[in-house]
């Protein structure tokens, strides 16, 4: 390859028609199995964009029509719709089908393929590709260098000179319909093609014929023989439209008179313009090396092994050291404005881009937008007392926001309203109507959220869609879901909090006090960016193994979890207060030991002071600093010391434990309550762990201690209400019985099916003791196993948790995948296919991914390697007590029972109902649990399910 940077006379310069090279892949791509057109992870299409991937690292290796080039330039088209074509003939290209829906997704990824190879993306605003590829042919041409346009467009063939060749590349599969082998164009084979015109006079036959495909109308019954005749006979165009009544033929003659008009629009129409302003410099276009990591990165994200493969070899490249390129591996960028409606910069840049609604008549005109849209993005903003108004956006770029409840400044909290709103009972009755309109499509972002806001206020929310969850669907593990993150990631532009209006510090103010106008261009932008979210998501969710779980794992969730939350769970306030007390006590009692056990007083929450005690005034061993120079005194070092017999370690992790369940449990949970209910009322998270997990905040209710007396006294506190009990449902040892089927082992399949207690099987198949004689020590020890290889438990893990040597751990951990082979090949098979392809999947088809994986520190990757043999298991599990969720209220309501779902603590659910119908209850509640996998997933070994009736809690569960 020449090193010569500047276009000369020894240059060849290659200019690819992207777009048009783009469809002709996605084409070709049809007519091959699909299952090489996806990506394996979440269903994202990819055949067009592999297609194009292989086409473009032949020309840069092998060049094109014989050419190797010097210089490349990938040319998009960005203009066709605001083209001056379409400023003369508004009709000009109107024919043309919208881009494909898969299709649409992969245009980032061609772009971002163009990248990869360090080459410039060449497209501009309101310019079509013909233009610009017309105008660096001719800049080229001119310096003296040789051109080759690759391109099945055949307006470009005007171009063909003795230095500029025309190259239509191999169109199909051979054998395949629509195949045609490449055609390689000089100047000889132009007037071949062309009935002898030269290339010059292309544009004349064009105008002529007409192009059905730029919708160019031409003049009727002119073909390519005839065009040739006439214009070879009166010399151009022009000539001949002068000359058009000397035409012999009377028809022919008649049709050119009557159109030519149409002829001269449509010769303007076909005409190149070869003066654009170039976007980037020719000179630029110089073709570099390339990077083979980062061509191996790419393919590698997009899960094209093969290619991959193809590539590093031909590269000299260790495919196997190279990790998947992580911002690439979402595939996350959002569809340009060339490859559909021109979308204005996010936010909107605009003085009224967003507005705001002071009359009845304003909302009735925007609410009628709404409607004729058809869908709009939507924020229905929120202060403490409830929602202050809603912010609607029509289209990009487009929104305003509607304030119903802001109150002006008074001399208490708040005074009145504030001027410029129109009255409650009008605007939530018109913006009600349109919520719950089922043909209208709503999209925002924290629909459960909304869902509870718009249930206090007496309507629901129908036919919407959630744009974080459609994200979690795609992304889990990749990303956050929070719409700042998600704003930034896909819009290239960042969304606001709405907590910037309160201010900060002393000056931060209720939401309720923020003047309306200050908030519609937060709120607005809000309604905004979930509408583009939407429009950039979707198209990659549509028709994907994704899109199943999002419809039926994610959206159906938001109005349990809402109803879940808006109910909460009754505390026995009483009850705490004493319990807070005591362990109020057992602080003080602690602080004198440890304070005697010291040598003399110090801050026991200073974990600087507790280090300096230790290691300094009592000089223990095994200290060590921390990066900031302090001692740690993290819990494993103060279990490590209270383990080597030390006591003051020992009752610093009591105190520890202690203040936590205090703080955290007794006195969090008595100023969370509702002084009204005694209900506690925790938020429920969809999308915030890679596996599917809820995740509860606000207080968190899913970590309350089981295994200590103090915790099983917090949750003896949560309390039905009167007439009611507490209803626990627990799946019994639901991960071990996913193991057994995802792992196919059968021995473990045998012993659920036949209720054998499972850890006393697996000691007798371990040790080879019957199972009616297995001794407790051993079946705890086989326990620990069973429950530490779901969670990939090392030998050192094992040893530590059975206090013994850890070849002896290692020896036990060999014996039990020895027993159980089926157990071995699901962690290896798991593992390897994580690092190939950098996720793994649940049972239902959620996409877990674990970019980590591929970490070149090998204790970090070893933990994600334990956390990617367990994804599939709880994932699997999560998801099963998610559609067990999703059917129970129907199951309840055709039952005729009215319990209501409280809480769910990963593979418990909790229901509070009727003392009459207690038992009731608990055998529908148990039947909807043990069939949830069902009909989908037919697993090989029973759900079991645990349900106990009592007044509280602790003794239901």
């Amino acid at each position: 390859m020449s090193s010569t940077l500047v276009l000369g006379p020894e240059s060849r310069l290659v200019l690819v028609d992207a777009s048009s090279f783009v469809f002709r892949a996605y084409h070709q791509s049809l007519n091959q199995d699909p299952k090489y057109n996806v990506r394996p992870s979440d269903g994202l299409p990819t055949g067009a964009v592999r297609l194009f991937f292989a086409k473009l690292f032949q020309f840069v290796r092998d060049g094109a029509a014989g050419v190797v080039p010097t210089h490349l330039g990938i040319v998009f088209d960005k203009g066709s719709r605001e083209s001056h074509r379409r400023q003369l003939f508004p009709e000009y290209k109107a024919n043309r089908s919208e881009t494909p829906a898969d299709l649409r997704p992969q245009m980032p990824l061609v772009r971002a393929a163009v990248r990869a190879f360090g080459l410039p993306v060449i497209e501009l605003d309101r310019t079509e590709a013909d233009d610009l590829i017309a105008t660096y042919a001719r800049n080229a041409e001119a310096k003296g260098a040789e051109v080759v346009i690759v391109s099945a467009d055949k307006d470009l063939q005007q171009l063909v000179s003795p230095r500029v060749r025309f190259y239509d590349a191999e169109s199909g599969s051979k054998g395949k319909p629509g195949y045609r082998p490449e055609r390689n164009l000089d100047v000889d084979a132009v007037v071949a093609k062309w009935e002898g015109l030269q290339p010059d006079r292309i544009g004349d036959a064009l105008a002529l014929i007409g192009d059905a495909s730029d919708n160019i109308p031409g003049v009727p019954g002119i073909g390519l023989k005839t065009a040739a005749q006439l214009l070879l006979a009166y010399g151009s165009l022009e000539a001949l439209l002068d000359g058009a009544a000397t035409i012999k033929q009377p028809k022919r003659r008649e049709n050119i008179l009557a159109n030519a008009e149409g002829a001269r629009l449509s010769r303007r129409l076909v005409e190149l313009d070869c003066a654009v302003d170039l976007p980037v410099d020719p000179d630029a276009l110089a073709l570099p090396a390339p990077d083979g990591r980062r061509l191996v990165a790419y393919l590698k994200a997009l899960e094209l092994p093969a290619l991959a493969k193809r590539v590093a070899k031909e590269l000299s490249v260790d495919a196997d050291g190279v990790a998947p390129d992580a911002d690439l591996a979402a595939a996350s960028a959002p569809v340009p404005a060339g490859d559909g409606p021109a979308l204005p910069p996010f936010p909107a840049t605009e003085p009224d881009a967003y507005g705001i609604v002071e009359t009845r008549g304003q909302l009735d005109d925007w609410v009628a937008a709404a409607r004729a849209a058809g869908r709009f993005g939507f924020h229905l903003h929120r202060g403490d007392g409830g929602a202050l108004g809603l912010s609607l956006a029509v289209e990009p770029g487009r929104a305003v926001y509607v304030p119903v409840e802001h109150r002006a400044a008074g001399d208490g909290l708040f005074g009145g309203l504030a001027a410029g709103q129109i009255d409650a009972a009008e605007a939530w009755g018109a913006l009600a109507a349109l919520m719950e309109d089922p043909e209208v499509r709503k999209v925002g972002h924290d629909l459960k959220g909304a869902s509870k806001a718009a249930g206090r206020l007496g309507f629901a929310i129908a036919a919407a869609d959630d744009v974080g969850l459609m994200s979690y669907a795609l992304e889990s593990g990749l990303t956050g879901h929070e719409l700042p993150q998600l704003a930034t990631r896909h819009l290239g532009g960042a969304a606001p909090d709405p907590e910037v209006l309160r201010g900060h510090g002393r000056g931060r103010i209720p939401a309720e006090s923020v003047a309306p106008r200050a908030a519609a261009p937060v709120v607005g932008q809000l309604a905004d960016a979930a509408l583009r979210l939407w429009a950039v998501l979707k198209p990659r969710l549509d028709g994907t193994p994704a899109q199943r779980v999002y419809e039926e794992l994610e959206l159906p969730m938001v109005p349990v979890l809402a109803r879940m939350e808006a109910t909460g769970v009754r505390i026995d306030r009483a009850a705490l207060g004493h319990l807070s007390r005591d362990f109020g006590s057992t602080l003080a009692r602690l602080e004198t030991e440890i304070h005697g056990l010291a040598g003399g007083p110090f801050q026991i929450g200073s974990p600087k002071q507790i280090g300096d005690v230790l290691f300094e005034r009592l000089g223990l061993p095994g200290g060590r600093r921390t990066p900031g120079g302090q001692w740690a005194t993290g819990a494993n070092v103060l279990e490590d010391l209270a383990a080597a017999g030390h006591d003051l370690p020992a009752r610093l992790l009591d105190w520890r434990r202690t203040a936590k369940l205090k703080s955290t449990y007794a006195d969090a949970l008595l100023a969370a309550a509702d002084p009204g209910t005694d209900r506690v009322h925790t938020t429920f998270s969809l999308a915030a762990t890679t596996t599917g997990r809820l995740s509860s905040s606000d207080p968190n209710l899913q970590n309350i201690p089981v295994r200590t007396e103090e915790g099983r006294r917090i949750r003896a506190a949560f309390v039905a209400a009167e007439g009611h009990r507490i209803l626990s449902a627990d799946y019994s040892q639901v991960e071990l019985r996913l193991l057994a089927h995802l792992a196919d082992v059968p021995r473990m399949r045998e012993a659920f099916a036949e209720g054998v207690d499972i850890h006393a099987a697996t000691a007798s198949d371990m040790f080879g003791v019957p199972v009616d004689a297995v001794p407790g020590e051993m079946r705890r020890r086989a326990k620990t196993i069973n429950f530490g290889i779901v969670y990939g438990i090392s030998a050192f893990g094992l040893s530590d948790r059975l206090g013994i040597g850890r070849q002896e751990a290692a020896e036990f951990i060999a014996r039990y995948f020895e027993r159980f082979p089926g157990i071995r090949d699901y962690v290896e098979g798991t593992k390897a296919f994580c690092h190939e392809h950098g996720y793994v999947r649940t049972l239902f088809g959620r996409v877990c991914h674990y970019p980590g994986i591929a970490s070149g520190n090998a204790s970090e990757r070893m933990g994600v390697e334990r956390q990617a043999v367990n994804a599939p298991i709880q994932g699997t599990a999560a998801d099963i007590i998610r559609r067990a969720m999703i059917r129970m209220e129907g199951a309840l309501l055709k039952a005729g029972l009215s319990a209501r779902m409280l809480l769910q603590v990963h593979d418990e659910l909790v229901f509070e109902v009727p003392a009459a119908g207690a038992e009731a209850t608990m055998r529908v509640v148990s039947d909807v649990m043990a069939g949830a996998a069902a009909p989908d997933v037919d697993l090989a070994v029973p759900l079991v399910v645990e349900a106990k009736v009592a007044d509280d809690w602790e003794r239901a569960h």
